[in-house]
């Protein structure tokens, strides 16, 4: 592979990590801790995908992709 379709490929790979002007492959806030009472579930969309957060039995935070 020469450097010039090593860098093509460097940059197509870098695009598909970006949304707009985020990061797809990062961290971010979605919710506050008190956002999220007990039993509660609070839909976000987050980079264009419909995510479902909810708090565990045991107190920790979860998400999951939201489909209802």
């Amino acid at each position: 592979m020469n450097e010039q379709t090593r860098d093509a490929d460097l940059g197509e790979s870098k695009k598909k990590l970006v949304s707009g002007a985020y990061l797809r492959n990062a961290w971010y806030v979605a919710a506050w801790s008190d956002d999220l009472g007990d039993g509660a579930v609070l839909g976000r969309t987050i980079l264009k995908e419909p995510v479902a957060l909810y708090r565990m039995a045991n107190g920790e935070v979860a998400a999951v992709q939201d489909r209802c």
